[in-house]
């Protein structure tokens, strides 16, 4: 964003603040959410910052010392937290309604629901339906008894479809999948992305994952992401850009199909990082942030 686009977006999330008078004004991160919070900080309104995911990204750094508190959705380290210019909390990620539900869900001994769901994104990708299909491409074999739900994209639904079919594999391919909580209900295994609300999904479902970090995404978030899941036992973490991935993805899913006490345990530690309650905790933080008088906004000059 240049600097005469960022001026002109302040001025207008000013005149915007102005007209609306918000009892409190909330950063989600990216470029996007900097005007809108600094013209909230000029007005004196009270700010919280939500970051989903453990890294944050450059825009809740640059505006923390902005906010009256930060709100974390994954864990952060000690030596983040050292340095953080406001409050902090972690509440965990909100997750929709129906999805949050499945924590109640005890975590059975042994996977009873003989499925993988493999994830994309809304798009698809290419690069995961690619180590999905190398794996089985170079011996991956799956037990009769289990099928797979593959949302693949659009664009890839008709070639990775024949693929299955070529190799046997009881397989559902969609371009999206519309109703994630029944499939994500229906499953014991995932293979998916490593976004901080999809992670929050997977932990509420509690599915023991294979987690292909978007290798673009900014600052690599992702991989960090994956990394603590990981780290925790909850996800086996696959490098995309690396020559091995679909060997790896292959060794880390027969773990998954052969060893039924370390499904369990990834299952239980994935299940630990749910965070139901998320979006009750962050709606009481923001009512006790409210302004309770919002004159001072109204009348206040800004710089």
């Amino acid at each position: 964003m240049q600097l005469q686009s960022l001026w002109r977006s302040l001025r207008q999330a000013r005149r915007c603040l102005r007209a609306f008078l918000p009892d409190v004004v909330v950063g989600l991160g990216a470029l996007a959410s900097v005007p809108g919070v600094v013209a909230a900080n000029r007005l004196r309104l009270p700010i919280m910052l939500l970051e989903q995911n453990c890294l944050p990204g450059k825009a809740t750094r640059v505006l923390a010392r902005r906010a009256r508190l930060t709100v974390f959705g994954l864990p952060v380290t000690e030596d983040l937290l050292q340095h953080w210019e406001s409050p902090v909390l972690n509440c965990g990620t909100p997750a929709r309604e129906g999805i949050r539900g499945l924590a109640a869900m005890p975590v059975p001994v042994i996977p009873v629901r003989k499925r993988i769901l493999i994830l994309g994104g809304s798009q698809g990708s290419r690069s995961v339906n690619q180590i999905v299909a190398a794996a089985f491409g170079e011996g991956l074999k799956l037990p009769p008894e289990w099928d797979i739900v593959h949302q693949a994209g659009e664009p890839h639904v008709s070639e990775i479809r024949d693929q299955y079919r070529h190799r046997g594999i009881a397989a559902r391919v969609e371009g999206f999948l519309s109703d994630m909580r029944a499939e994500l209900a229906a499953a014991s295994i995932a293979v998916s992305r490593a976004g901080a609300a999809t992670i929050q999904e997977l932990a509420c479902a509690g599915l023991p994952s294979i987690l292909i970090p978007l290798s673009t995404s900014a600052d690599n978030h992702q991989f960090f992401n994956a990394s603590l899941l990981e780290d925790t036992g909850a996800a086996f973490v696959i490098d995309e850009e690396k020559v091995d991935a679909a060997n790896t993805f292959r060794t880390s899913l027969e773990r998954l199909l052969t060893e039924p006490h370390h499904w369990q345990s990834m299952a239980h530690a994935i299940r630990s990082l749910a965070t139901p309650d998320a979006t009750a905790e962050i709606a009481g933080l923001l009512r006790n942030l409210a302004v309770p008088n919002r004159v001072e906004a109204t009348h206040h000059k800004s710089e």
